[in-house]
């Protein structure tokens, strides 16, 4: 089964994320799955000064992933900053780094993308959208946050509204009057105030 989902641009979006991957210590008797497994593009992440050379051999190795790291960096415009560290990129480079770091794992069972399009052009949007669409069937789910509502409406099979903190809008009906519903609930919140 594949469920993709979104959360617009409005609040409770940072809390739900850090509930599904961090965590937690139950208070009562509760068993979980061990062998759940996720791949996280995080909205923020620094690698400070790490040179993407490095991170990449170090995770390719860890991952013991069968990668040709010159292809990966040439596939995602890299290739000429290798030996670069993380913290001079662009906003715009961070952000296909941190996607391609995506291809040197096992596609698990969830992959949680938090505003993969922010800082990315036109064009990359149209690449990582293409490389979503291959990976809808690799991972049981895609929770995707994005506030993309083209994206959602030609990606995603079911969409999630939060509005202070609680889910408002429960749908995989994708119509007009839907994404009115949405728009609603964005204009109201205190990100537009």
């Amino acid at each position: 089964m594949s469920l993709q989902f979104s959360v617009p641009m409005v609040p409770g979006k940072t809390t739900f994320i850090e509930t599904l991957t961090n965590p937690f210590s139950p208070k009562r008797d509760f068993t979980c799955d061990t062998n759940f497994t996720y791949n996280l593009l995080p909205q923020i992440a620094n690698y400070g000064n790490v040179k993407l050379i490095n991170l990449v051999t170090l995770l390719t190795k860890l991952n013991q992933a069968n990668l040709d790291i010159n292809n990966l960096f040439t596939k995602y415009s890299l290739q000429d900053f290798k030996t670069q560290y993380f913290s001079k990129l662009s906003p715009g480079q961070q952000q296909r780094f941190k996607f391609m770091l995506l291809e040197l794992f096992d596609k698990n069972n969830l992959l949680i993308l938090y505003e993969v399009f922010n800082f990315i052009d036109l064009d990359w949007k149209e690449k990582i959208h293409a490389q979503l669409e291959n990976w809808k069937t690799a991972y049981s789910a895609i929770l995707l946050v994005s506030h993309d509502l083209e994206f959602i409406k030609s990606f995603c099979n079911r969409v999630l509204v939060f509005d202070a903190g609680k889910i408002v809008i429960d749908s995989s009906n994708f119509d007009d009057e839907l994404f009115k519903d949405i728009n609603d609930v964005i204009k109201k919140t205190n990100d537009f105030e």
